[in-house]
């Protein structure tokens, strides 16, 4: 089994709530990358330990392990670009935890990748509705309405990600709303 397809069945595992066989894979990847592949391979193993603490609600050790795992990236480059893949849970980590400061910062690093855009397009084009949510949260209305409509506009034609849509919709028409007031 690849690297790839270790961290893929880890992941479902762990969305699954199927905490043993997650770290049951994580061990195997683990010992994968230490026996047979390079020590940069080794953000694989790191994010996958983070995705499923992030899936236990165990926070700091999920921010702690994904960004040892981002940092082991190499640059961005056209083919197989993880940036966004890896910045992604740590946006929703650093919001679970309420640093808003923190989620922005990731956010803005998703917003600014290039080309990562190509292979991660529905994580960059989320990303707004995200930054909208941060942006909110903070009272920065202007910037919230401006990300949520980038976030509508990109998916407007689509059912992915209806309930997000719905979501980013009916805050945006708040926004509006307080703003004419």
């Amino acid at each position: 089994m690849t690297v790839r397809a270790m961290l893929y069945q880890g992941i479902a595992c762990a969305e699954m709530k199927n905490f043993p066989e997650a770290n049951t894979t994580v061990e195997k990847l683990r010992q994968l990358i230490e026996t047979a592949l390079g020590k940069k391979d080794k953000r694989y193993y790191l994010f996958l330990k983070g995705y499923i603490a992030l899936k236990q609600e165990h926070i700091s050790q999920a921010i702690d392990l994904f960004e040892m795992a981002y940092n082991l990236l190499p640059d961005q480059m056209f083919q197989y670009d993880e940036h966004a893949f890896f910045l992604e849970p740590l946006v929703e980590s650093w919001r679970k935890r309420n640093d808003l400061e923190k989620a922005k910062m990731y956010a803005e690093k998703i917003s600014a990748l290039s080309t990562g855009r190509y292979q991660w397009g529905d994580i960059y084009a989320k990303n707004f509705f995200y930054l909208g949510k941060i942006y909110q949260k903070k009272g920065q209305n202007k910037d919230a309405i401006h990300n949520f409509e980038q976030f509508i506009s990109l998916w407007e034609d689509t059912e992915i990600f209806g309930r997000e849509k719905e979501e980013a919709t009916r805050q945006l028409a708040l926004l509006k709303k307080t703003a004419t007031q």
